[in-house]
């Protein structure tokens, strides 16, 4: 070939190169840039000088590996193919630019032979695939984005090609369908095998008849996951349709409703407790504004929902309670709940009603007071019942108080009686028979005088102590303290032990019920201590102060007490329930320790108004 012929093929090469869309340019055998277009200038972002032994290789400004790090000249791949003397395809490298900017480029290096099979060089075609590569990681960027939205929203999307019936699922999806995407072949009988039972025929056709119809489903069902959870998913679903008009493609989304639909049969659980409740639940902001109203509210108050809702609670509040209802909802504020609050509510005829009000606050997400939640309710057949109840006791302890009364009346009267007539006709009979014992013609009958005489001194001395017990005259006469004195002597001579008794000096008389209640207490304690505890140290105290304490102690085999307090055991005691109930008719309280083989501590407490005694103290003697 002539040197004219050379130099138009080289003509034609540049024009060639000159108008293609791609960075193009040519080295020597050593590397030296002889020739590059205008686009790789711009891929370089500047223009080598041809020929110049320090530009080698290449013209950009720096080089890279894909990885980030640099890449020297001598190594780029226009290197490579001059060094190895092969071609290089599609080699990726990173060209940086003056200005800093990069561009990332594929490589396509080629050697170039001279027309007499000498080699001449290598031409580098630079494909520019920068835009490709940003778009395809805003691309994957977005999967990405896609991939966690559906995860924290728990929804999954699947494509049905129903012509070349082929299904794809997102990650998503298999995870909502609790399967192994690896193991899994996506299908629409696959779907169909994990549908509830109970809902398998229903969705059967709710897609046979989308199929049909060209009409979007918007549904729920429920799916059982391979270990047995049954999981709520609600599915949508469009159908394209291709030029013909035919069905060929199915695609939607399902999401994992799950929670939401427990929380939705939790709230229509609980709405159907509140709405079929007796008591009166109503709902209302901080304002008082009525917001919630269910058929027990309907019922106490008279006021249908449509009357009520909107309206302010003061309307159920009677005149003298307007106040009542913030004081309330302050004690709301400063505690988490206000219980068993007990009022009075108007209803809507305007009679009133006995409530008990329960109170919670209702929060938002952020734990902020929205609102309150109360319960209402009705307590007036209680009021009524304790009212009742409290008369009835009134009237038992009126009756008892007066029993107790007119027992003490009959005892006084008895015991006056045993005295004052009885026991002067047996002392008139004693002295006729000591008169006539003396008599001179009595030694006939003498032993049977004297007998006659000790019986008639062994009824006198019976009728004594008969009277004693029934209304003892120094209780009357001197007081408590004497009486109990005069209790704790016979009580000792009769069971043949010693009673220890010390009392506080009392200056003036107590009242006759509290003398009478803590001698008869002191009576059946000491009673029951010489028929049943076998003890051998026994004591009696008495102090007063501002209340007046009586208490009773003994070292003996002690008692069953709840045994002794149920009516119904045979062990019951009437003795222990009549000393509770004096006590407790004068306004005292009885307590009584004692544990079997351990003795027996029995303490009356009665307060008094005005203190008779100097002793102030008011604490448990020990």
């Amino acid at each position: 070939m002539t040197e004219d012929a050379l130099q138009v093929s080289e003509e034609r090469f540049r024009r060639v190169f000159d108008i293609l869309p791609v960075a193009a340019y040519t080295c020597d055998v050593g590397g030296q840039i002889t020739y590059f277009n205008r686009v790789a200038a711009e891929v370089w972002g500047r223009s080598p000088t041809l020929n110049d032994p320090v530009e080698r290789f290449c013209g950009s400004f720096r080089l890279y590996w894909p990885d980030g790090t640099p890449a020297p000249h001598e190594l780029c791949w226009m290197a490579v193919a001059l060094r190895e003397k092969r071609a290089v395809n599609s080699e990726e490298i990173v060209i940086e630019r003056p200005d800093g900017t990069r561009r990332s480029v594929l490589a396509h290096a080629s050697p170039l032979w001279g027309h007499s099979g000498q080699f001449d060089g290598a031409v580098n075609i630079l494909v520019d695939i920068t835009e490709r590569k940003d778009n395809n990681a805003a691309l994957i960027k977005r999967q990405e984005q896609l991939e966690e939205a559906q995860k924290l929203a728990h929804v999954g999307h699947w494509d049905w090609d129903i012509v070349r019936n082929i299904t794809t699922r997102s990650n998503e999806l298999y995870r909502i369908y609790g399967v192994d995407a690896e193991k899994i072949v996506p299908s629409l009988e696959h779907f169909f095998s994990i549908i509830h039972p109970d809902d398998r025929v229903r969705v059967t056709n709710l897609v046979e008849s989308e199929l049909r119809t060209r009409e979007p489903r918007d549904y729920q069902c429920r799916i059982v996951r391979p270990d047995g959870e049954i999981r709520a998913i609600q599915v949508r679903s469009d159908l394209q349709l291709d030029a013909a008009g035919r069905p060929s493609r199915l695609f939607g989304t399902v999401q994992d409703i799950t929670e939401r639909h427990c929380a939705d049969e939790l709230r229509a659980r609980l709405a159907a407790i509140v709405d079929s409740s007796d008591d009166a639940i109503i709902g209302m902001t901080l304002d008082g504004i009525i917001t919630s109203w269910n058929r027990g509210a309907e019922a106490l108050f008279g006021y249908s929902v449509g009357e009520i809702v909107g309206e302010h609670v003061a309307l159920l509040l009677p005149a003298d309670r307007r106040e009542e209802e913030k004081q309330i909802l302050m004690r709301l504020n400063r505690a988490m709940h206000v219980r068993h609050y007990e009022t009075v509510r108007r209803r809507k005829d305007g009679s009133l009603v006995d409530v008990s009000l329960t109170l919670s606050p209702i929060r938002d997400s952020e734990n902020r007071m929205v609102g309150v939640s109360k319960i209402s309710r009705d307590i007036s057949a209680r009021k009524r019942a304790q009212e009742e109840l409290r008369n009835y006791a009134n009237r038992l302890e009126n009756i008892s108080r007066r029993v107790i009364v007119a027992q003490e009346e009959e005892r006084r009267r008895i015991a006056r009686e045993l005295h004052d007539e009885f026991g002067q006709a047996l002392t008139a009979c004693r002295i006729i028979l000591e008169m006539a014992a003396r008599h001179p013609a009595a030694n006939v009958v003498s032993g049977q005088l004297a007998e006659c005489i000790k019986n008639v001194e062994h009824l006198l001395s019976q009728v004594r102590r008969l009277s004693l017990d029934l209304r003892p005259a120094p209780l009357d006469d001197f007081g408590l303290v004497a009486a109990l004195r005069g209790l704790v002597n016979r009580m000792g001579e009769a069971g043949g032990f010693s009673v220890d008794f010390s009392a506080d000096p009392i200056q003036s008389r107590l009242p006759e019920a509290i003398e009478t209640a803590c001698f008869r207490v002191a009576q059946e304690a000491l009673t029951n201590i010489v028929r049943h505890a076998h003890a051998h140290q026994i004591s009696v105290e008495l102090h007063v102060g501002r209340e007046l304490q009586l208490v009773v102690r003994d070292d003996g085999g002690g008692f069953n007490l709840e045994a002794a307090r149920n009516p119904g055991l045979e062990r019951s005691s009437m003795g222990l329930l009549g000393m509770e109930e004096r006590i407790y008719l004068v306004g005292g309280r009885l307590m009584i320790e004692t544990a079997l083989g351990r003795g027996t501590r029995v303490r009356a407490v009665i307060p008094l108004r005005v203190p008779p005694g100097a002793s102030a103290t008011t604490e448990d003697p020990k």
